[in-house]
């Protein structure tokens, strides 16, 4: 069984997280010559990582349990499937996120506005990316503010 958040340096992600991870960065961020996604599959989920240990625990455990349940609800929800993200093939993941964004109910389409924040933030962390697309490596900022509601 994985062991909860262990707090901020020790987080590790478990293997449905780091699965559930690998197929929604897989959907929602380009992929192509450049842009390359498969490959740097390992890096961006090193930068989510990085990015869940410097937020407040409660942060990073809404992240963490809200990207699993993305991967696991969404089907069903969308498409009426009962399947998880990642027994779908890379087509039926693009046609279940592709309704998700168009979806009738807004509350529906913001969960989608939150997993392309979530994937853009751990695709420009991860270093390939950066600097295929000409930007300087990332620095670590430390900690985010703990006074963060």
């Amino acid at each position: 069984m994985a062991r909860p958040l262990e707090g901020r340096d020790g987080m590790k992600l478990a293997g449905l997280e780091r699965t559930a991870l690998e197929a929604i960065f897989d959907t929602v961020l380009p992929s192509g010559a450049q842009a390359g996604t498969s490959g740097d599959l390992p890096e961006m989920v090193a930068a989510h990582q990085s990015l869940l240990e410097r937020l407040p625990s409660s942060h990073a455990g809404l992240i963490r349990l809200g990207m699993v349940a993305a991967a696991i609800l969404l089907p069903i929800m969308i498409m009426g499937r009962p399947r998880t993200l990642m027994g779908l093939t890379k087509e039926e993941r693009e046609r279940c996120l592709a309704g998700l964004v168009g979806h009738r109910y807004y509350g529906l389409r913001q969960i989608g506005v939150a997993l392309k924040l979530v994937c853009g933030l751990a695709y420009f962390g991860a270093p390939g990316v950066r600097s295929r697309h000409g930007l300087p490596p990332s620095r670590d900022p430390g900690p985010a503010a703990e006074g963060i509601p």
